[in-house]
């Protein structure tokens, strides 16, 4: 039986192995010849109705002899065995065969709705690719299928739409199979099953233990050649639990464990991550909080970092203390994790602008005189006058706003290796600091691993 690298399709299996036995509405007359009419009603009440290919190659050939194609086989294959579980469906989506549509149809109904007429519609989709959409983001934020020149082949790349519209097509996998398994991990948040990221330090430790060979891994055909990602995977049958190996030139960056998951497995394993992110989201918190405190001279403020380090640690009890917020107990209980890490992000950037001006909140409609406060912060962080004098020689134009003034703060001090950055606290706010271009790299990789954004200013 295959461990290694095996395909999106029988990984959607191996994932719900256990769940799942498909069986054809004939296979009970392999199994029993001549069945009477209690056999058959007691084979579909068991078994079919429960297990049976709910998507028919019937019903994809129809498809295709609707839309005039013939389907990759990957795709045919993938649909028939395995489109209607529900790891394509819980966050992007896989379209069933009779939604299936090309982008030039669905572009030329809008288009035609808006008054265009058919020659200019005609000239406007000769401009742009004709796509086979079959994936979907949730909120249709994105479509990705098949250039309709590629439908024959077996496994051809995939294009995602780029700009929020059906004209804009850039190529995201190499090969539908490739695709499929960026979506399976993609869903897997929203699905069934219990997943983890593990960490690199146990990545050794699970290879030896678990005897999973890195040169096997290695062979995996499932690689995006642009950007050098491949996937590759291993099948545990006898522990029934499924490791996917994200590789970067050759080494491995990612490991993702899955299983499936009863009710106490669930909670128990709910509870373990979300405490494990809770500290791992305060550490990350913490090292960001380091670098914006760290001043010009390399030194940063200990007091000010050791109190918002004592915060985090005793979350529950400044939020109770907090007479602004005015938590109760019952409140706190009912803030969710992701509620309970925006406040903390809040709470950083509170105390990094109201303990001492290590960065300040400006409005986006701020006069020039509000935008010189990060003069300011500069003092604070231990610029000299002189590189404080910069800015305020520079010239800025009162008649410019925000955006203008992060751009030309830049401008001004490149040379010295100083740039403006920002706080994304999604809102129409800027909370602004200046750093080296260095600290800008680690703030932002920091910010990443958390899922907040920390960037120009100028590009917020």
């Amino acid at each position: 039986m295959k461990k290694y690298n095996l395909s999106p399709e029988k990984t959607a299996k191996f994932l719900y192995r256990g769940k799942i036995h498909r069986v054809k509405e004939n296979d009970i007359y392999e199994i029993i010849k001549n069945p009477t009419e209690k056999e058959i009603e007691y084979f579909n009440e068991m078994f079919l109705s429960k297990n049976k290919y709910v998507i028919s190659y019937e019903e994809i050939e129809q498809a295709e002899k609707t839309l005039g194609i013939t389907l990759p086989k990957v795709l045919k294959n993938y649909y028939h065995e395995c489109g209607d579980l529900n790891i394509n469906q819980c966050f992007s989506y896989l379209l069933m065969p009779d939604n299936l549509g090309f982008s030039h149809h669905w572009e030329r109904e809008y288009l035609e709705e808006d008054g265009i007429p058919q020659n200019e519609i005609d000239n406007i989709l000769a401009k742009i690719p004709n796509i086979l959409i079959f994936w979907c983001e949730n909120q249709g934020v994105w479509y990705a299928g098949i250039n309709e020149k590629d439908l024959n082949s077996e496994n051809p790349p995939i294009y995602i739409s780029t700009n929020d519209d059906l004209y804009t097509w850039e190529k995201t996998a190499d090969s539908i199979e490739m695709f499929l398994f960026t979506q399976i991990i993609n869903n897997l948040a929203d699905s069934e099953f219990y997943s983890e990221h593990l960490d690199k330090k146990y990545w050794k430790e699970l290879l030896a233990e678990e005897k999973i060979s890195v040169e096997e891994l290695r062979k995996s055909i499932y690689i995006n050649s642009d950007t050098e990602l491949k996937i590759a995977n291993y099948a545990d049958y006898d522990k029934n639990i499924f490791y996917f190996f994200i590789f970067s030139k050759d080494e491995i960056i990612d490991v993702i464990l899955i299983k499936q998951q009863t009710e106490k497995v669930k909670k128990e394993e709910n509870e373990k991550i979300a405490d494990i992110r809770n500290k791992n989201y305060n550490k990350t918190l913490l090292e960001i909080a380091k670098l914006i405190l760290r001043n010009s001279n390399g030194e940063f403020n200990h007091k000010l970092f050791s109190k918002l380090k004592n915060i985090f640690e005793n979350f529950d009890k400044f939020l109770l203390s907090d007479k602004e917020r005015d938590f109760t107990k019952e409140d706190i209980k009912e803030l969710s994790t992701d509620e309970l890490k925006e406040l903390k992000f809040e709470v950083l950037t509170e105390l990094l602008s109201e303990e001492e001006l290590y960065i300040c909140y400006l409005d986006w409609k701020c006069e020039l005189e509000d935008f010189m406060l990060i003069i300011e912060v500069m003092k604070t962080k231990g610029y000299s006058e002189e590189i404080c004098n910069i800015l305020e020689e520079g010239n800025l134009s009162e008649d410019e706003d925000i955006t203008v003034w992060c751009k030309n703060f830049d401008d001004l001090y490149k040379e010295k290796d100083i740039l403006l950055a920002g706080l994304d606290m999604n809102s129409d706010c800027y909370v602004v600091f200046p750093t080296s271009y260095e600290n800008l790299e680690k703030l932002q990789r920091l910010a990443d691993k958390i899922g907040i954004r920390i960037d120009f200013a100028k590009n917020l």
